[in-house]
């Protein structure tokens, strides 16, 4: 489906002002997204909030649909203006329906007779500047707006698709997009792409593969450039595809095993099976062209072939389990409230190491100071009506008041006892393992909840998840090396204490046997701490350790 648009007389937009000679609002463009840089951290978390696979909603990505929509017209409008700016005409302007997705375009090809260079350079780069400029004012109005508003969300999409999708693809040279288009009118060489990428392909063939096929005709300086671009091109695309590909097939893998990565495998096969079978051929051409020359390296081939037989059977190599590991601690101390109360201060933060009776908060409970205060009061007036009563001679009375004071008085001793254990302390010394300690202030809290959790000071456990083919041969005794990502220079070798197959999963890593390993504790070993793990099973040969790699990206059962 086409939707066309007859382009207006040139008139209609004479009084357009060239938007390269306004440094005025180049200026203020460029000093508005300099202040913008130091936002970039809440810009990124705004992103991912609103964007992420996690939290990304339909209203989202109609949001992101619509404005991505109206910034690719505004990018064809610019095409379109510099183009009636510069002498053309623009005679159709509309949008095609590409698996029902709107693709705008702007029919543009009068640039193509413009002799200035220049020109024909500015009437390709508009669209991208365009919808830069429009990215920077989207900018501007995210940094006024209220966070999670509709106008802040469609800024948000406005900057993502006019800033990021114009510089990594409308921008890039390498994708037959504007850049490719502004560099083949720089260079002046129509066709860059089909030509270099064709150049490159007969270069290999020639030169690598050693194939008598014809050049394709070229001057001196073009050879140059095909050379470079299609070496580049083709290294971009098989990256690209490289990348996408593995993935795809991994998220195949963890979604439905391993047979959905080998399907997803196979059908990424037959989809670029025109790119891998002219690799194939090309191959096989070269073999059948230098047959002669093959049967003089039988006998070096053979040699080769006995050597690599020998290394695969003979070169040691030892078979491991890898995991990843939590450090937590060998024994830890809950803090718990006695009371129903309010956080009202932390004097710890994480990681903090204390001594025995030294304080960590205090809850207040405003129950409680107002019974202290109210006996209190009772007990200055009980003894203020005691003292009355004796210096009047009415010896009953005060005896009465006496009592009823000293009642009151241990009421208030209890009181102000319950208040002092709101101050909870450090029974032993340890150090603090609760993450992010300081957001509890404010919080309120009943009897028994638990507030912090104190480990031991002198030592730590390494708690490793461990999964696949080798997990269940791991026991105790066996050499394990470990890697803190808080010091990764500084790896540690020791043994596995405990196996057990329980508790892993509290420890947030998928595994089916959780290796435990106890060392001394240090800045880089602290409880919370994590890290990579690699335990050694037993000695091989290196097709054992191929052999056995396969099997971890097996599942288990399959093996029964």
């Amino acid at each position: 489906m086409v939707v066309r648009r007859p382009g207006r007389d040139a008139h209609a937009v004479a009084s357009l002002r060239r938007l390269d000679v306004q440094p005025d609002l180049r200026a203020r463009v460029t000093r508005r997204v300099r202040r913008l840089h130091g936002r970039w951290d809440e810009f990124k978390s705004a992103l991912a909030s609103t964007y992420s696979l996690h939290t990304i909603t339909v209203a989202n990505v109609v949001v992101l649909w619509v404005t991505g929509a109206a910034v690719i017209l505004i990018h064809e409008l610019g095409h379109g203006y510099a183009c009636k700016y510069f002498g053309g005409e623009v005679r159709e302007l509309g949008f095609m329906l590409i698996y029902f997705q709107p693709a705008f375009y702007c029919n543009v090809s009068d640039a193509w007779s413009f002799p200035e260079r220049r020109a024909r350079l500015w009437v390709t780069a508009a669209g991208g500047w365009i919808q830069l400029v429009v990215a920077s004012v989207a900018a501007i109005v995210w940094w006024a707006a209220a966070p999670n508003t509709l106008v802040a969300n469609v800024a948000v999409a406005a900057m993502l698709v006019g800033g990021a999708s114009t510089i990594l693809t409308n921008a890039n040279p390498l994708l037959p997009l504007d850049g490719y288009f502004a560099l083949t009118d720089w260079m002046e060489i129509p066709n860059l792409r089909l030509r270099a990428v064709a150049h490159f392909r007969w270069w290999l063939q020639h030169y690598l593969l050693r194939l008598e096929v014809p050049e394709p005709p070229a001057t001196s300086r073009e050879r140059r450039v095909f050379l470079i671009y299609g070496a580049a091109s083709m290294v971009y695309t098989t990256l690209l595809l490289g990348f996408v590909a593995v993935l795809v097939v991994g998220w195949s893998r963890q979604a439905f095993g391993v047979f959905g990565g080998i399907i997803t495998s196979l059908v990424l096969a037959v989809l670029l099976r025109g790119r891998i079978m002219g690799g194939v051929r090309g191959v096989v051409l070269a073999v059948r062209a230098r047959r002669d020359a093959m049967r003089r390296m039988r006998r070096p081939m053979r040699i080769a072939a006995v050597l690599a037989t020998l290394v695969l059977l003979f070169v040691p190599w030892t078979l491991t389990s890898p995991g990843a590991f939590v450090v937590g601690p060998v024994a830890a101390h809950v803090v718990s409230s006695a009371e129903r109360g309010v956080i009202a201060q932390i004097f710890v933060r994480e990681g903090t190491r204390v001594d025995a009776g030294a304080p960590l908060l205090r809850v207040v409970n405003h129950d409680l100071e107002r019974g202290i205060l109210t006996v209190t009061r009772t007990v200055d007036s009980l003894a203020l009506e005691e003292s009355v009563a004796r210096s009047n001679g009415r010896s009953g009375d005060a005896s009465r008041l006496t009592a009823e004071r000293a009642a009151a008085e241990a009421r208030l001793a209890g009181l102000e006892r319950r208040a002092s254990n709101l101050v909870l302390r450090a029974s032993s010394s340890g150090i603090v393992t609760t993450p992010h300690v300081e957001e509890i202030v404010g919080r309120l809290v009943s009897a028994s909840d638990t507030l912090l959790t104190l480990a031991a000071v002198d030592s730590v456990e390494l708690r490793i998840a461990l999964a696949g083919a080798g997990a269940t041969r791991v026991q105790p005794g066996l050499v394990v090396h470990a890697i803190s990502f808080a010091d990764p220079g500084a790896p540690w070798t020791s043994r596995v204490g405990e196996v057990s197959s329980i508790g892993v999963a509290r420890l947030g890593a998928a595994g089916e046997v959780e290796a435990r390993v106890r060392r001394a504790a240090g800045d880089a070993w602290r409880p919370g701490t994590h890290g990579e793990a690699s335990v050694e099973l037993r000695r091989s040969n290196v097709i054992g350790a191929l052999w056995w790699n396969a099997r971890q990206l097996l599942r288990t059962d399959l093996l029964l």
